[in-house]
C-alpha cells in the first residue's frame, strides 16, 4: 500500500482542513514547519479570531510568540469575535496598546471587516474612546460592527451615546438586544433626545433599539444617516409591554407629521424593518415620509393604543 504523508494530500483536502482548525491550532500546529507549500496556503486565505473557543493560556502564548510567520498570518485575519471572558479582555488590552504604540493606527490587525462583540454590556466607556476610532480611519477597513447586549438598559444607551459621540460610523452596523422589554421603568436612561445629535456619514445598514417611537424622526433626520439603505428598529418603549396598573408615564414625547415631513428624509430606504409599533405611529410615518426606493417593509407586533 502506498504510504502518504500529511504533505502529499492535495491544497482542497489541505484548505479543508485548515477550515476545521482556529487560527490559534493553525499556528500552534503549522508554523513550525519548514514546508514553503503549507506556508503559501496558510497565506492564501483569510482567519476568523473566535475569542469564545480559546483559552486564556493559549492566547498568552499567541500574543507573547513574535515572529515573521505569525506576524504575517495575524495581517490575515479579517473576523474577530469578542466575549465578556479572561481571554477577551485580554486581547482587547492588547489591540489598544498596538493602537499606542502605533499612534492610534491599527497595524496590528490590518485586515479586519468584520468585529463581533457579545455581552457588550460589559463593554466599558474607555475602550470605546481607546478603542474604535482607530478603527475606521481612512486606512483601515472595518465594514461590520456587531454589538450584542443582554437587555436595553443602562449599557445599551451608554455604549450608543458614545458611538454616537465619537461619530463610530462603518457600513453595517447592528446594535443587537437579546432580551427586549426585560426591564423595569426606572432602568432606562439616555434616549436619543438627550444624546449628541446623531451623524454616521458611512452607515448604510443599521440595526438599534430606541426606547420612544419619536426618535425615529432623529434617525431620519438628514444629514444623521446620509447613506442608510436598510434600517431594522425595535421599539422598547414600556406600556407595549406593562400592563396598565404597572405601567409608569413616560414624557410625552410623540412622533409628529410635520417633523417627519420636514425634518425627516426617507428617499434611500430600501428597506425598513419596525417592531413594537403602535398602528397609529406606522399610519402616521408611512403617510408623512416619503420613501421612492422603498423595496420592502416589514412590520412585527403592532399593537393598537
Amino acid at each position: 500500500m502506498k504510504k502518504i504523508t500529511f504533505e502529499s494530500l492535495p491544497n482542497e483536502l489541505l484548505l479543508m482542513i485548515f477550515s476545521y482548525l482556529s487560527f490559534i491550532d493553525l499556528c500552534q500546529l503549522f508554523l513550525d514547519l519548514k514546508n514553503a507549500r503549507l506556508e503559501r496556503l496558510l497565506t492564501s486565505k483569510y482567519y476568523s479570531l473566535d475569542l469564545s473557543s480559546i483559552y486564556f493560556n493559549q492566547l498568552r502564548q499567541f500574543l507573547s510568540s513574535s515572529n515573521d510567520k505569525i506576524n504575517r498570518l495575524t495581517t490575515l485575519i479579517d473576523t474577530v469575535v469578542i466575549c465578556d471572558s479572561s481571554a477577551g479582555w485580554m486581547l482587547l488590552k492588547h489591540w489598544i496598546e498596538t493602537f499606542i504604540d502605533t499612534e492610534l493606527s491599527n497595524t496590528w490587525l490590518p485586515s479586519i471587516k468584520k468585529l463581533l462583540i457579545l455581552n457588550a454590556d460589559y463593554f466599558q466607556h474607555y475602550f470605546i474612546k481607546s478603542f474604535f476610532p482607530p478603527l475606521i480611519s481612512v486606512s483601515n477597513t472595518l465594514q461590520y460592527l456587531h454589538l450584542v447586549f443582554e437587555t436595553p438598559t443602562f449599557y445599551y444607551p451608554s455604549v450608543l451615546s458614545e458611538l454616537i459621540r465619537h461619530h463610530i460610523s462603518v457600513h453595517t452596523m447592528i446594535l443587537e438586544v437579546e432580551n427586549g422589554h426585560e426591564f423595569y421603568p426606572n432602568e432606562l436612561k439616555k434616549d436619543l433626545h438627550n444624546m449628541e445629535s446623531l451623524y454616521w456619514p458611512n452607515t448604510v445598514q443599521l440595526t438599534l433599539s430606541i426606547q420612544y417611537p419619536s426618535e425615529l424622526v432623529l434617525l431620519l433626520k438628514r444629514d444623521a444617516l446620509p447613506a442608510i439603505e436598510h434600517l431594522n428598529i425595535t421599539n422598547e418603549q414600556i406600556h407595549t409591554v406593562f400592563p396598565l396598573r404597572r405601567y409608569i408615564p413616560v414624557p410625552n414625547i410623540h412622533l409628529c407629521d410635520y417633523n417627519l415631513r420636514e425634518i425627516a428624509d426617507g428617499t434611500r430606504l430600501r428597506s425598513l424593518l419596525l417592531r413594537y409599533l403602535s398602528l397609529s405611529d406606522i399610519i402616521l410615518l408611512i403617510g408623512s415620509l416619503t420613501m421612492p426606493l422603498l423595496e420592502k417593509l416589514i412590520l412585527i407586533d403592532l399593537y393598537d393604543d
